[in-house]
Formats: structure tokens, sequence, C-alpha cells
């Protein structure tokens, strides 16, 4: 998902990247059984506010703490999991 979201060529969520972004996204959020609600599944910690600066959707933006710690569990997973393969 990360080099999905880096090879995005649009600011509007329409490229390629990023219609495979939102189906990789779908399926890790079935794959962790999380409610409709727990959306995003996961964010990267420090993420800005997606919506432009002083629009009534910026104001009230949060970072999703819960989504972070997620986001932190799979990124270390994903470390140990490529550290365990380099060391077989």
């Amino acid at each position: 998902m990360l080099r999905l979201a880096a090879d995005c060529t649009c600011k509007n969520h329409s490229c390629t990247a990023c219609k495979q972004w939102w189906v990789e996204h779908r399926n890790l959020h079935r794959e962790l059984e999380l409610n409709p609600w727990d959306f995003p599944c996961v964010e990267a910690p420090g993420t800005p506010c997606p919506f432009p600066p002083g629009s009534r959707a910026a104001k009230t933006w949060e970072a999703d703490y819960e989504a972070q710690a997620r986001w932190g569990r799979l990124f270390q997973a994903a470390r140990e999991a490529r550290a365990g393969a380099r060391g077989s």
C-alpha cells in the first residue's frame, strides 16, 4: 500500500495506483475483521490533514490514533517478517 501511495499520479484518487490502493485497503479492512466505522483501517503516523486548509472538513479533521496504532503494528510485523526471511 505504501508503494501504491507513492506511485499516485493524481490529486483525486482516480489513477491506477489509487484504485489499487483502495482494493488493498478493503482487503486489509476485511482481513483485520474491522467494523465498518473503523475507517481508515490504517493511517501512517504524521499523516497531514487531507482537506484544503480553512475548509469545513479541515477544521474538524483529527488524526485517527487507533488506525495509526494498527499501522504501527503492521509495519513492525512486516519488518520482522522481512528480517526473518533474510535470516533463513
